[in-house]
């Protein structure tokens, strides 16, 4: 149920609903369910509180591929790509295509094209994802924002 008001709040965009939720949670001792946790990153990420999302993330015991991923996002939606790198560099998990659009999309928001590039290149080279339609899109974007579209 928690999960399900916390997306209610993402599509509110407020803090503060997200906030009593979080409140709720820890009073009903669920603060340890990795789902409300990933829930809670992406709630305050998508209100603008990347430091409540970190904090989030960072109180939880054994985040998992998911709670890395909505991290990722959350840095990328804010427009933290230094952030969003060193996380990535720090995760142990096999990184899927979603996450290397997040990782991408980061690097796209903070117009890190080095990076980006780099990173686009390993999806296949270090671990054996073809890029799809979304990595290309990110790397249109990143690239296009440099002024090198062609």
């Amino acid at each position: 149920m928690f999960s399900i008001v916390l997306k209610a709040c993402v599509g509110l965009a407020t803090e503060q609903h997200a906030s009593i939720v979080q409140s709720y949670v820890l009073k009903v001792g669920l603060e340890d369910d990795t789902v409300l946790a990933n829930a809670l990153i992406h709630a305050y990420a998508r209100c603008g509180s990347i430091a409540l999302s970190k904090q989030a993330f960072d109180k939880m015991g054994y985040p998992d591929t998911v709670s890395g991923y909505s991290m990722l996002k959350a840095y990328a939606m804010n427009g933290q790509g230094k952030e969003a790198l060193q996380l990535f560099s720090r995760m142990d998990a096999q990184p899927d295509g979603a996450t290397f659009v997040a990782i991408l999309s980061a690097c796209s928001h903070a117009g890190m094209v080095g990076e980006g590039t780099k990173i686009f290149e390993t999806m296949s080279n270090n671990h054996g994802i073809v890029p799809q339609l979304d990595h290309y899109a990110c790397m249109v974007d990143i690239l296009g924002q440099a002024g090198q579209i062609s």
